[in-house]
């Protein structure tokens, strides 16, 4: 069975998440891909740099919050903080770190995101 089977499977079958094997396949396309995650301490931005991580990326998350920041413990993740809002921060940051292979972005603006 393909793997889109297999998950379209498992969700028609009840399932309420999919599996979190990668593929072969999966890990040598992301493999050494360095992949910045804006907003990347919490929600979907950490479980999306938890996953590349797994797929051997080299992951840079970035958030306000220093401290959240300081707090992250995942395997093959670094923390930059920046507030995404903030134009100079910005330039510095993507100057630092460049060149990158991937950018994915979920920063939010909302006072409690951080």
């Amino acid at each position: 069975m393909g793997r889109i089977a297999e998950y379209d499977f498992r969700l028609r079958a009840g399932a309420s998440t999919l599996p979190d094997i990668p593929t072969v396949s999966e890990r040598q396309i992301m493999k050494d891909q360095r992949i910045i995650v804006i907003g990347g301490t919490s929600g979907i931005g950490l479980e999306s740099a938890r996953r590349f991580a797994q797929l051997g990326a080299s992951v840079t998350v970035t958030g306000r919050d220093a401290a959240k920041g300081a707090a992250l413990d995942v395997p093959g993740v670094r923390f930059a903080q920046l507030d995404a809002v903030r134009r100079a921060q910005c330039d510095a940051f993507f100057a630092d770190h460049a060149p990158f292979d991937h950018l994915v972005v979920c920063a939010s603006v909302a006072a409690e995101a951080g």
